[in-house]
């Protein structure tokens, strides 16, 4: 017999969110230390580029290129693996935030939206009146 797998639980909500937030602080720090890195092999590279002609320099900045880009590849997807991970509390707030203007509005319109519900609801009657007549 399948077992019957419920995805929609607070329980396996709250350990992908924790899984997913671990992942995503890690390759955020690993990602801000890689770009540092880069920096500064990049810098050591350029600085010290014609000063004894050795291929060494030209690699440094190289590699400090290579991983200055990949530093801020990781960074980049650490940083969206957080905002997923907070994405509830993201659209939680923005619900709150917007909830009172939004029921305002509703309040304003809905006064309208029973006139024209009357004005339709009459010209309903009205047509089955003429119906019936002819």
């Amino acid at each position: 017999m399948e077992e019957k797998k419920e995805y929609l639980n607070e329980e396996s909500y709250q350990k992908v969110k924790k899984g997913v937030n671990k992942v995503g602080k890690i390759m955020f720090v690993i990602g801000v230390l890689m770009v540092i890195a880069g920096i500064a092999l990049v810098l050591i590279g350029f600085l010290n580029f014609g000063k004894d002609g050795s291929q060494s320099k030209f690699a440094m900045f190289v590699i400090g290129g290579f991983v200055l880009v990949f530093g801020f590849a990781l960074a980049g997807f650490g940083g969206q693996a957080l905002f997923i991970g907070h994405a509830r509390e993201i659209q939680a707030f923005a619900t709150q935030s917007t909830m009172p203007v939004a029921k305002e509005g509703m309040e304003e319109i809905a006064p309208s939206v029973g006139e024209v519900a009357k004005e339709i609801s009459k010209g309903i009657e009205e047509g089955k009146k003429e119906v019936n007549e002819d």
